[in-house]
């Protein structure tokens, strides 16, 4: 991937969460958040680069948001898909718990979200399907870094320490 194909400013979304309400990017203007956007050949690439960002950094200095690329997923197949994800999201949630980072609610840190259309995928200009790719947003909504694969989680620490 290309840094030029992504937007200087993140564009707004307003995504399900696994749970069932909905969480808005907007929500979060004025803080760093690091959005991951994986797909289902990419989760664990997305779910090692959220360890070793939250290896680093908690919920109270950076807002982490990942957004599942389930555009394949076919219409009768969606309350399936999503079950696993919620299984998913529990496991992240205990797995955030122990992490030294944790906030008092990992539960509450947790974002995962679906992008049942691909639509919020598309308007970063970002292709999932081999590998993760991850974007730092500044407090003024812009994007100021990028990782994707396997080194994800590095190369975001790495928008931070330059």
């Amino acid at each position: 991937m290309a840094s030029q194909q992504l937007p200087e400013q993140a564009p707004d979304f307003t995504l399900e969460h696994v749970l069932g309400h909905h969480v808005s990017l907007s929500d979060y203007r004025g803080r760093w958040v690091v959005v991951v956007f994986g797909g289902t050949r990419s989760a664990a690439q997305l779910k090692d680069g959220l360890m070793t960002i939250r290896g680093r950094y908690g919920p109270d200095q950076v807002t982490v948001i990942t957004v599942s690329d389930l555009r394949q997923a076919p219409r009768p197949a969606r309350r399936v898909v999503k079950g696993k994800l919620k299984k998913q999201y529990e496991e992240a949630v205990g797995q955030a718990a122990a992490l030294p980072t944790a906030g008092p609610d990992p539960a509450q840190d947790i974002l995962m979200l679906i992008d049942w259309s691909g639509e919020v995928i598309d308007q970063y200009g970002v292709s999932v399907d081999e590998e993760a790719v991850a974007v730092a947003i500044n407090e003024q909504g812009q994007i100021v870094g990028w990782g994707s694969g396997g080194q994800l989680g590095e190369q975001i620490l790495a928008v931070w320490s330059s």
